[in-house]
C-alpha cells in the first residue's frame, strides 16, 4: 500500500473541516477505497444523464516514522473509451472524529456523480481515483475501478491475420447498443499503415438488419483496421493488425 494512501486522511480533513490529530497514528493494512459501488449507467437517446457512485474510505493518518507528507490534491475521473477522461462531483461526509494511536484508522463515506452524453460510446468504462503528495515530484498514485455502460459498441475480426501479397482479408464485426442489434447503420472503415501516424478512410458498409457488417479487402502493407460509427464518431471498434507477407 502506498504511502500516499496512508496520509490520505490528512487531506480529507482539510477539505471536510475538521481537526486532524497529530501524526503517529497507528498505520492500517486495510487502507484504501472499500464497498464501491456504481450505479447502472446506460448512454441517453439523446442530451445526458447523470450516474452516481458511492463507497468510503479507509485511512490512517501519518507515520513520522516513514517521512509521509499530507496529500494536496485528490481527484476522481471517469474515463471513457476513445474520448479521454471528464472530472467527476465527489461529495465527502462529515467524519465524527479521527483515529487515535491503538484504535482502528478512519471510515470516510463518499458519494459522487458523472455525466454520461449521448454521443458516448458504450462497453466497459473505468473510475480513476488520483492522489497526489505534498512536495513530491512523483506521479499521482492511481486506484482503478471498471464497471459496465449500455450504449453503443462495434466489435471487429480481420481474417486471416496474416496474408500473402495479393490475397484477400475480410473484416466482419457487430454493431450493437446493449445486446440490441444496430440495424442498416452505416460503418466507417479506417485503414492505417504500420509505424504511420495517421489513419485514412478506406471503405464504408452498412450493417444488416441483425447487427453484423462484412468487407473485404485486398491489403498492400502491414497495418490496423478499425471501424467508426459515423452517427456516433466516438464509438469505435478495437483495432486489429493484419501481416501482408
Amino acid at each position: 500500500m502506498s504511502r500516499s494512501l496512508r496520509a490520505f486522511g490528512v487531506a480529507l480533513a482539510l477539505c471536510v473541516g475538521f481537526v486532524v490529530i497529530p501524526a503517529g497514528a497507528t498505520r492500517a493494512a486495510d487502507e484504501g477505497v472499500k464497498h464501491f459501488h456504481v450505479a447502472d449507467a446506460a448512454v441517453p437517446a439523446d442530451g445526458e444523464s447523470e450516474v452516481t457512485f458511492w463507497g468510503s474510505l479507509v485511512t490512517a493518518w501519518g507515520d513520522p516514522t516513514t517521512g509521509t507528507k499530507p496529500v494536496d490534491e485528490f481527484d476522481i475521473v471517469i474515463a471513457v473509451p476513445g474520448k479521454g477522461t471528464r472530472l467527476a462531483e465527489v461529495e465527502w461526509e462529515r467524519v465524527p472524529g479521527a483515529p487515535i494511536e491503538g484504535l482502528p484508522p478512519a471510515t470516510v463515506p463518499f458519494t459522487g456523480k458523472f455525466t454520461v452524453k449521448s454521443s458516448d460510446p458504450g462497453g466497459t468504462w473505468e473510475i480513476r481515483a488520483l492522489v497526489s503528495r505534498q512536495d513530491s515530484d512523483a506521479k499521482p498514485v492511481v486506484f482503478r475501478y471498471s464497471f459496465p455502460v449500455v450504449g453503443r459498441t462495434l466489435t471487429l475480426t480481420a481474417s486471416p491475420a496474416e496474408v500473402a501479397k495479393g490475397g484477400r482479408i475480410t473484416l466482419t464485426g457487430t454493431a450493437k447498443y446493449g445486446t440490441k442489434p444496430l440495424a442498416k447503420t452505416k460503418i466507417a472503415v479506417y485503414f492505417k499503415k504500420k509505424r504511420a501516424s495517421s489513419w485514412k478512410l478506406v471503405a464504408y458498409v452498412r450493417s444488416t438488419t441483425t447487427g453484423r457488417y462484412a468487407k473485404a479487402f485486398v491489403p498492400a502493407y502491414d497495418g490496423y483496421w478499425r471501424t467508426r460509427l459515423v452517427a456516433f464518431p466516438s464509438v469505435l471498434s478495437p483495432f486489429r493488425f493484419v501481416d501482408v507477407t
